[in-house]
């Protein structure tokens, strides 16, 4: 697809407003050509012409196969593609530092729900054998504590996890909710997540 030519896009079973409308972009052959091809394999099919000229950054981009140009008709019309895309952004940032860090005297660090379950149980054998302080490793560092002040940790954290995973199920609850590309592109999922914790 290159910028300024005519895209001819056969249109079959894409159910938008549309009824058995398909999509696929295609510029190697006539518009007649393609849907007649499409027509033999039994197809209904409906033609579109677009100016590309209003998506320039397909400028260069060659569409090789059919594969590839459903994949490109989804990034740009296909809504819930848009959204599962929107989603997987969402996830990769749940479990990035953005959202997974707090801070232990002024030191960024994060212990994930496997870390903090086995910190609660070595916590609560150390204190059934009568010692007032346990060792916080992090990496290979380590970091003497008072239980007390652990557990306060621990707890913390854990409000603050149930909070974030909160958070992150309600912005992929909304993003299921859109119905525009304009709307998913639009959409903060960096919102409501709850101030960094620091101990």
């Amino acid at each position: 697809i290159h910028k300024g030519d005519t895209l001819f896009i056969s249109l079959i079973k894409f159910s938008v407003k549309c009824e058995n409308v398909d999509y696929l972009f295609e510029n190697k052959t006539s518009a007649d050509d393609f849907v007649e091809r499409k027509a033999e394999r039994g197809l209904a099919a409906v033609k579109t012409v677009i100016d590309t000229s209003a998506y320039d950054h397909l400028e260069g981009v060659e569409v090789k196969s059919d594969n590839e140009a459903q994949v490109m008709f989804d990034a740009l019309f296909n809504v819930d593609a848009a959204k599962g895309k929107k989603i997987e952004a969402l996830e990769t940032y749940d479990k990035s530092d953005s959202v997974n860090l707090f801070y232990l005297n002024n030191m960024p660090i994060w212990l994930d729900a496997a870390t903090r379950i086995s910190l609660k149980n070595r916590i609560e054998t150390e204190k059934s054998a009568g010692k007032t302080n346990t060792v916080l490793w992090i990496n290979t560092s380590s970091v003497e504590l008072p239980i007390a002040q652990v557990e306060v940790m621990l707890q913390a954290l854990e409000m603050y996890a149930i909070a974030c995973f909160d958070n992150t199920a309600k912005h992929k609850a909304a993003i299921m909710q859109l119905k525009t590309m304009d709307t998913v592109k639009k959409y903060d999922f960096t919102t409501g997540y709850p101030e960094k914790i620091r101990l």
